[in-house]
């Protein structure tokens, strides 16, 4: 499972989504993420992210275990 992550158009900084997914869910289901309007994480500004604005990072599970065992 990878986390899906968008792009800010304005700054290009990145930021988790808190959405985690595979890839053929991510092909899947780009018409939910084109033009809809929302908040960005990265600069708080209300941005109509495009499909390309997303993508998939993968993401270290055990690193969350390690916490999680502290």
């Amino acid at each position: 499972m990878a986390r899906l992550m968008v792009r800010c158009p304005s700054t290009s900084g990145v930021s988790f989504t808190g959405l985690v997914m595979d890839e053929a869910s991510f092909l899947r289901c780009d018409f939910l993420f084109d033009r809809t309007p929302q908040v960005c994480p990265f600069c708080a500004e209300v941005h109509s992210y495009r499909s390309a604005d997303f993508f998939l990072e993968e993401h270290d599970h055990s690193a969350d275990r390690d916490v999680a065992a502290e």
